[in-house]
């Protein structure tokens, strides 16, 4: 656009050196209105007709002449050049008009407005790469960032994972070997409580027992606490639902009874996950998770009302999500004919088995 009105301003000063003001005033102003009709209007058509119109006029009026090289701007480098010749008729029919100098200047309009044109064009090719390579590397970035999301949230599963089974082999440990030592220890006091006379030394042994018993109670609640049950489920979701800001979301916790620990991770990464995928990737409103127990079924169902299916049916996050319930022996259903849902099913008999 600034190379067209800077191209019209050299040739209305050009102009009205050679006429004076009124013979210049109606072709400046019809260059102008079919300059401001080329720029905004892309119908190839159109534009061909109406140069053909304006050279036809500028046969019979010269002073059109002067604005030609604006006319023909929009043809240069295109499929149309060759109709540029044509351009060339009234300068031909009217060429007594034009002193040698006027014609040099008008030549040198005509090869700035090819220069101008050929800086437009590499200009807006210039443009085009650099809006390009901006959108690539913002795409890189985005998907970069997802990348690295999905491999914190794995690696902190997998950390979670690893702790679990490093408490679960010092709770074994603990109850193979300290556990055993104990309860034999308590058994054979008993059997010498049973046999011995003595009640000085039935009473001391029965102090001893009780300081055992004691702490066999304590190396339980120990166990206990090292074992993988000691996880409550439903504080872990009502944390992250509680953290989750994006929209609204509503927490629905039926399981009347507590589901294995394996069961239990895989359901507060899958969770984790989901709701990461609504941030990143959802335009919806509303979040519902609902986690259902059955006879024969521990469900969770994580549904959005996102109107645009976001995510790679293929992706990283929902191949982490269908692993880790295939993982568990589960099912794992996407359904997008109404938002966004999650469904997930696990067999109690398959996890007890």
């Amino acid at each position: 656009m600034l190379n067209r009105i800077m191209l019209v301003a050299a040739i209305s000063i050009f102009g009205f050196s050679m006429y004076d003001g009124e013979a210049m005033i109606a072709p400046a102003l019809i260059a102008v209105t079919i300059c401001g009709l080329f720029e905004y209007f892309e119908n190839r058509k159109f534009k061909l007709i109406t140069f053909l119109i304006y050279t036809a006029a500028a046969c019979f009026y010269p002073p059109l002449i002067i604005f030609i090289p604006a006319i023909i701007y929009d043809f240069i480098f295109t499929t149309f050049q060759a109709v540029m010749i044509l351009s060339l008729l009234p300068i031909g029919i009217n060429f007594s008009v034009f002193t040698k100098f006027q014609m040099i200047i008008l030549v040198l309009i005509i090869i700035a407005s090819f220069q101008l044109k050929s800086w437009s064009i590499k200009t807006e090719e210039m443009k085009k790469s650099l809006y390009k390579q901006r959108d690539d590397m913002t795409e890189q970035s985005i998907l970069m960032q997802q990348k690295i999301s999905e491999l914190t949230l794995k690696q902190d599963s997998e950390c979670n994972l690893a702790a679990l089974n490093e408490r679960n082999r010092i709770a074994r440990e603990i109850h193979d070997n300290v556990g055993h030592l104990l309860s034999s220890s308590i058994i054979q006091l008993g059997a010498i409580m049973a046999v011995t006379k003595e009640e000085f030394t039935k009473e001391s042994l029965g102090v001893v027992k009780n300081t055992l018993d004691e702490g066999m109670n304590s190396i339980r609640k120990s166990v206990h606490n090292l074992n993988d049950e000691s996880i409550d489920l439903y504080i872990v979701l009502k944390g992250i639902v509680s953290d989750f800001k994006f929209c609204e979301i509503s927490f629905s916790y039926s399981y009347p009874n507590d589901p294995p620990t394996s069961i239990k991770y895989a359901i507060i990464a899958i969770v984790k996950e989901a709701l990461s995928n609504v941030i990143k990737h959802s335009n919806a409103t509303e979040v519902t998770v609902k986690l259902f127990e059955h006879p024969g079924l521990y469900q969770l169902v994580i549904q959005d009302n996102g109107k645009v299916f976001r995510t790679n049916p293929n992706g990283m996050g929902l191949e982490n999500i269908r692993q880790r319930v295939d993982a568990l022996k589960g099912i794992v259903n996407f359904d997008i004919s109404n938002g966004f849902k999650i469904f997930i099913s696990f067999n109690k008999y398959i996890l007890e088995g």
